[in-house]
């Protein structure tokens, strides 16, 4: 009655073109597959519907698939991978719904309370909201040309909102700054030489970073680099264009003449003044203590351990999660992610007798290896009482044989699907793939070319290429990076100094990713599950978008630094200058981008919640520990070291009262 119930369901597909198979329990006089596709107990069976076309699910789409499946007797539920790109691409959406709503009002009421204009406020949301939608559109057209990830909208949206806002937070509060004591017409070419100069590089920064994802050479990676750097290069050209352009129409509304830009909300520009004083007084002390306390948050990457994502980063609750956990569970001799290996024959077809006997071989030797669970080829198919010879004959002979086979075996090569031992996780999978590859030649004796893939191929593969492209992406980023703050400093060390403390500041982002995510401390706070591995896909985002945004609040510093050594002459007065004028400004766009960050933190998928959390937390560790400490601290260790630029001739300052370099240096160092 069971299997009855079950052939009923699942009839509609058995004469559809765009379904190339259907197996089910008992269909088949193969004990192996009858015994894949029942539970342990025997309440629960698998119906295998093999999809004609491989690009999409094929002309019957999922919801086709839902509404043509009906039982009275049944409950039916669909997994497998179509299913979980749906799934994935719901909740991407509510996801970004979710942190849109979140983030802008929030965003909106801080902008509010830090300039106290409805006008100068809006003008950072509007600059986002402006990019967003201009990237969105070239991302519409780049779709035409290429595959795009769905991912790439939720970084587009993430990074437009915190990148547009922040570029705008810079240019309007140098603007309120300027205003004070200048004429508006005056104070713009200085703002765009200042501020924009500040807006360029730090853009700069942000888009090399993002554009290290084209060299990994990993379509999703490529869709996501190209849209996360037309979003930063629009903001910086809108920070460049419209707002200068807004200054002019209603900057008698934005500025704020009678009210001194350092009393600039004080809850903001407060520095406690004997953390200050502290790290003044006992330089090197505090470089120590911060350098051990951001390499104890490093220490979990030791633990760092990565894998292609699996379906255990949808929630249990969405229903391809749940198809997998039963299977897990209730099916011991099924997988829905099989190690498919691909035959092609050295010579003759592949429905030749020696080529499918080399199959049949084949087939029974791999289901002896060790880690392999069991094999399923064409041969799972055919009664055991049927010879080669007469299977061979059939094919000839029969054209309904050759298209009931054509799932598993063509004229150009035969499948075989390996399902791994449950207990191996996503390592030893690896290994195993690894091994098979090994030993293929003499498994075949040389008569059949073998490609493996599936799930653990592609993970293997995959490791494989990040490994060997990451020193090059690593490489180009720093490199560039490097260039582009050595033009906007004229510093040989300041440009190096600022790289070594992003990459401090990116291993302890990394490792407090792994404790908290990977490890699963947290979960509950954050309501994750945790998998046990980081998805090989975050390591490498994390590093392309946070070498980039990490620089934003350590250029706009060092950029009021440099103004104040212009004037000053002294290093450590330059230092104070710098800080007390980017104060402010700094922890203003801390907060924006907390918010938006956390606002992605709260996302269903993990994915995305981890790239949410760990952007803001490396956003916190720099707005403090970086910014506040040693920062300033290594910049008055190096004394007249931070300035220093070979074969550079010194740039004339303009304070009236500066005395010569030498002078200067010597009366700093004393």
């Amino acid at each position: 009655e069971f299997r009855l119930a079950v052939e009923e369901a699942v009839r509609p597909f058995r004469n559809d073109p765009d379904v190339a198979a259907v197996y089910t329990w008992g269909s088949t006089s193969s004990d192996t597959l009858n015994t894949t596709f029942i539970s342990a107990d025997r309440t629960q069976s698998l119906a295998i519907l093999v999809m004609a076309h491989t690009a999409t699910p094929g002309a019957s789409s999922l919801e086709d698939i839902r509404s043509r499946l009906a039982s009275d007797t049944l409950e039916i539920q669909i997994g497998g991978w179509p299913a979980t790109a749906e799934a994935f691409l719901g909740l991407a959406g509510s996801d970004l719904a979710r942190a849109e709503i979140i983030s802008l009002p929030i965003t909106l009421i801080l902008l509010l309370v830090i300039f106290g204009s409805v006008i100068a406020a809006g003008l950072p949301i509007i600059l986002a909201l402006l990019s967003m939608i201009a990237t969105l559109a070239a991302l519409a057209l780049l779709s035409r040309v290429m595959l795009v990830n769905i991912f790439s909208i939720n970084a587009v949206t993430m990074l437009g909102l915190a990148v547009g806002i922040d570029y705008a937070l810079i240019m309007v509060s140098r603007f309120r700054e300027e205003t004070t004591s200048t004429a508006i017409s005056e104070s713009i070419p200085r703002i765009v030489d200042t501020a924009g100069r500040a807006v360029l590089i730090a853009g700069s920064t942000v888009a090399i970073g993002l554009t290290g994802l084209l060299i990994f050479g990993v379509p999703a990676a490529i869709s996501t680099g190209l849209a996360g750097a037309f979003v930063v290069l629009t903001c910086v050209a809108l920070a460049l264009t419209a707002l200068p352009a807004s200054f002019v129409l209603w900057g008698h509304r934005i500025s704020r003449r009678n009210i001194n830009f350092a009393r600039y909300p004080r809850f903001l520009t407060l520095v406690p003044n004997q953390v200050q004083a502290l790290r003044k007084r006992y330089p090197f002390p505090v470089v120590i203590v911060c350098g051990l306390l951001l390499m104890s948050l490093a220490l979990p990457l030791r633990q760092l351990v990565v894998s292609s994502p699996t379906m255990t980063i949808l929630p249990r609750t969405s229903e391809p999660r749940i198809v997998y956990d039963t299977i897990a569970e209730s099916f011991p001799n099924a997988t829905l992610s099989p190690i498919s290996i691909i035959v092609e024959p050295q010579s003759g077809t592949m429905m030749s007798a020696p080529n499918l006997a080399a199959v049949r071989t084949l087939t029974t030797n791999l289901g002896d290896t060790p880690g392999v669970s069991s094999a399923e080829s064409v041969w799972e198919f055919i009664p055991d009482s049927i010879s080669v010879e007469t299977f061979t004959t059939s094919l000839l002979i029969e054209p309904e044989m050759v298209r009931a086979a054509a799932p598993l075996l063509t004229s150009d090569a035969a499948l075989i699907n390996l399902t791994p031992d449950p207990g191996l996780d996503a390592a030893q999978r690896r290994d195993l793939v690894e091994d098979l590859r090994a030993a293929m030649p003499s498994l075949t004796e040389s008569s059949l070319t073998v490609r493996i893939g599936g799930d653990a191929g592609l993970d293997l593969d995959l490791m494989n290429h990040v490994k060997q492209r990451a020193p090059l992406v690593v490489g180009f980023v720093i490199g560039l990076t490097w260039l582009a703050l050595l033009v906007q400093f004229r510093s040989l060390f300041l440009p190096l100094k600022a790289i070594l403390l992003n990459l401090i500041s990116l291993s302890a982002s990394f490792g407090a990713l792994v404790w908290i995510f990977q490890e699963g401390h947290l979960s509950n706070v954050l309501a994750f599950e945790p998998l046990g591995y980081t998805v090989v896909l975050v390591p490498i985002l994390m590093f392309c978008f946070l070498f980039g945004l990490s620089m934003d609040f350590e250029v706009l510093m060092l950029s009021r630094i440099r103004e104040a050594w212009e004037e000053t002459g002294d290093n450590s007065r330059a230092i104070d200058l710098g800080l007390h004028r980017s104060a402010g400004i700094v922890t203003s766009s801390a907060l924006v981008m907390l918010v938006v960050f956390s606002a992605f933190g709260t996302s269903q998928l993990q994915l995305v919640k981890s790239l949410g959390v760990g952007l803001g937390l490396a956003v916190f560790i720099d707005a403090t520990i970086i910014r506040m400490l040693l920062l300033p601290a290594t910049m008055q260790l190096m004394g007249r070291w931070n300035w220093w630029l070979p074969f550079a001739s010194e740039r004339k300052s303009g304070h009236s009262e500066r005395q010569p370099l030498v002078h200067e240096h010597r009366a700093s160092s004393s």
